[in-house]
């Protein structure tokens, strides 16, 4: 939980704040769908307000981060729906061909492909999550 909020240092995390990071990593974790489900309403917001597509937010446009990578740097998503979206579209490694940054994105690689496997969630649920609030097929997610 400590290193998810770029905490290195082992007497770093025994304090107040790393108990804090602890306990806000436990309760999103305890709560992972509603969490889930929660950031695909901001992204489908997002979608209807600024004429975004849904394959675009996965998107390297320009050689820079696809816009899911900046909402999570924004704070308006989680990491956690990052990670999850990544375990099924794998987004991360194909857009990593076309990102030249090189100061954040390999952290940002780094940070995901380490966390995901913290992260215990249920596919069909986020699956259907996102089928209910997106109009798409099933071949589209899968």
């Amino acid at each position: 939980s400590n290193f998810i909020n770029d905490v290195p240092y082992v007497g770093d995390m025994i304090n107040e704040e790393g108990e804090k990071n602890f306990l806000n990593m436990k309760k999103i974790h305890e709560s992972i769908t509603r969490t889930f489900e929660n950031d695909i309403n901001t992204i489908v917001d997002l979608i209807d307000n600024d004429g975004f597509t849904f394959d675009e937010i996965f998107e390297s446009k320009e050689n820079q981060h696809p816009l899911i990578i900046k909402m999570w740097l924004e704070e308006d998503v989680t990491l956690e729906t990052v990670c999850i979206l990544n375990s099924i579209f794998g987004f991360v490694s194909r857009e990593s061909q076309n990102i030249t940054e090189t100061i954040m994105w390999p952290n940002i690689i780094r940070k995901i492909t380490k966390y995901t496997p913290f992260i215990t969630f249920d596919r069909d649920k986020c699956l259907n999550i996102m089928k209910k609030n997106f109009i798409m097929n099933k071949s589209e997610i899968l």
